[in-house]
């Protein structure tokens, strides 16, 4: 007697996020075993952190995501002076790309370390050593410094004298958003061509990160796309807040496959691990990251059909 047990296309479905952080940059105070545990509890199948521009939550995640059955895939979210790359599946042991991100981490740091100085000219009482006493492995940036303004009795009685109504997360936006009153300094960060490049000869693809948030013009995809972007990212939280439309029809119009991320950065940002929604791992995105380092399970017929 045969025992045959039937699937349907829905049973074939992988649910990707393949964009977060931990505490080795700005996903404060939160582990890298903890997003993978996360992502597991939501249905994710093939996951990634991608911390910017270090790789050194990788194998902490790996341990973890090899318990639990989850697809980990080596990322890094790699500043350029305007757009964020994803790197993805790029060999995380390639000396010459680990040397890339520690110079890449380095600017970002150095920059670190000039806000601070025009923080203390607001007249905030925090030093870079003291952010990078509480953060000490991070890439550091704005919130890495929002954190430890907090834990410093001067800086809080400052805020909280200026802005007694708003909450911590609303100082935050306040002084460090784009525009706010301790913003003001020039972005700086790698080359997009060396980013490129450097990911690709370490094996792996790159992704532009949340697009529509950082460009308004599709001439700035072309011209991405000229320097050797692999596909474009999509934000399920954040496709009713940006056009996301307009560089998908880019991405569908030049065969780049759309990847999906949620960008979580921990428990104190609205931005939440992806669940089982849309984010679906596309034939055309399988086939780009199985070029690289880690290879995604496949799921054969004979995986879901059994005859005893």
């Amino acid at each position: 007697m045969f025992l045959l047990i039937t699937y349907s296309m829905k049973d074939t479905k992988r649910y990707i996020d393949l964009h977060s952080h931990t505490n080795y940059s700005d996903g404060l105070y939160v582990q890298p075993r903890e997003n993978v545990a996360l992502a597991a509890l939501k249905g994710i199948n093939i996951f990634a952190v991608t911390d910017h521009d270090n790789t050194a939550g990788y194998y902490e995640a790996k341990t973890e995501a090899d318990k639990l059955g989850i697809t980990l895939i080596p990322g890094v979210e790699i500043t350029t002076p305007k757009y964020h790359l994803l790197g993805l599946n790029f060999d995380p042991g390639n000396k010459k790309f680990q040397d890339f991100l520690a110079y890449s981490k380095n600017i970002q740091n150095n920059k670190c370390k000039e806000r601070i100085n025009l923080i203390r000219e607001y007249g905030f009482p925090i030093t870079f050593d003291e952010v990078l006493k509480e953060f000490p492995n991070s890439r550091l940036a704005k919130y890495n410094i929002f954190a430890a303004m907090m834990k410093n009795p001067g800086c809080r009685e400052i805020m909280e004298r200026e802005f007694p109504e708003q909450s911590p997360l609303e100082r935050f936006r306040t002084y460090f958003s784009k525009g706010g009153l301790v913003d003001g300094l020039e972005d700086v960060g790698v080359e997009v061509t060396d980013a490129v490049n450097e990911t690709h000869n370490a094996g792996g693809v790159i992704i532009w990160a949340h697009p529509p948030k950082d460009a308004k013009d599709i001439t700035e995809a072309e011209e991405l796309f000229a320097k050797g972007i692999d596909g474009l990212e999509e934000q399920p939280k954040f496709v009713d807040k940006f056009n996301y439309a307009l560089f998908r029809k880019f991405a569908e119009g030049n065969s780049l496959p759309i990847s999906y991320g949620s960008d979580y950065h921990g428990p104190t940002f609205d931005r939440k691990i992806l669940g089982m929604d849309e984010n679906i791992l596309s034939p055309e995105l399988e086939e780009l990251l199985n070029q690289g380092y880690v290879k995604i399970p496949s799921i054969k017929l004979e995986e879901v059909l059994k005859c005893p």
